[in-house]
């Protein structure tokens, strides 16, 4: 329950690094509407299954709680860099380039481990059906880049709450699976989020109150270059 609640911190993360390192600041209201989305996710995430046994939190209860809020963070920024990433970037390039360190890395984290075998053998026991969940996922992974590219990490975190949703809402239309009443509550709030947060961007500060004319200003120069013409003459 600790660790779903602090998970979904993701979306704060990526609001706090894009203010630190792209300046992109949010309005008061976008900060509520952060914070009802924040509160959708941990609705979701509550489970009232009175019948499942409580786990003692232990010495490292702390510990666990502060590497997931890192882990969060990382996250956040994580985000952040892919998006100014991709700002010079293709997303389906910077998709396939993030692909290609991932596979090197989890090669490189079976080799350390001793499993070098597994990845001699790693498309072993593979058909035309296991090509359904690895394209799936890397397309989801391509549409993600150009979530990120066009809407900003924040707009993504809604995105990622409301595929929550959507997915109970899938699983009541094909599996038959009861939707409860927190599925409800957090579809309220995440819509009121999402539309706090697209009206209501910060404002522009840095607008002149009272801006000068330029028509007003071109017209003047020509009166004060005749009227220096006009003493030359005298």
């Amino acid at each position: 329950m600790t660790f779903n609640i602090l998970n979904q911190t993701k979306t704060i993360w990526a609001a706090v690094w894009l203010y630190i390192i792209l300046k992109q600041k949010q309005s008061y209201i976008q900060i509520f509407a952060l914070v009802m989305l924040l509160t959708s996710a941990i609705i979701l995430n509550i489970n009232f299954d009175t019948s499942t046994t409580k786990v003692n939190a232990g010495e490292h209860y702390q510990l666990g709680v502060a590497l997931v809020l890192g882990a969060s963070a990382l996250s956040g920024l994580s985000g952040t860099l892919t998006q100014v990433a991709l700002k010079k970037r293709h997303p389906v390039i910077c998709s396939a380039e993030l692909g290609v360190y991932s596979l090197i890395l989890l090669v490189i984290k079976e080799l350390v481990e001793g499993k070098g075998t597994a990845v001699l053998f790693m498309f072993s026991g593979w058909d035309l059906k296991t090509l359904i969940p690895v394209t799936t996922n890397a397309l989801g992974g391509m549409i993600i880049s150009f979530v990120t590219k066009y809407a900003g990490g924040v707009r993504k975190g809604f995105a990622l709450i409301a595929g929550i949703l959507v997915t109970a809402f899938a699983q009541w239309a094909v599996e038959g699976k009861p939707l409860r009443l927190q599925h409800w509550v957090a579809l309220g709030l995440v819509c009121m989020s999402i539309y706090l947060h697209s009206q209501y961007p910060p404002s522009n500060k840095n607008v002149i109150e009272n801006p000068v004319d330029d028509k007003s200003v071109i017209n003047k120069k020509p009166i004060k270059n005749a009227s220096k013409k006009k003493v030359k003459r005298s």
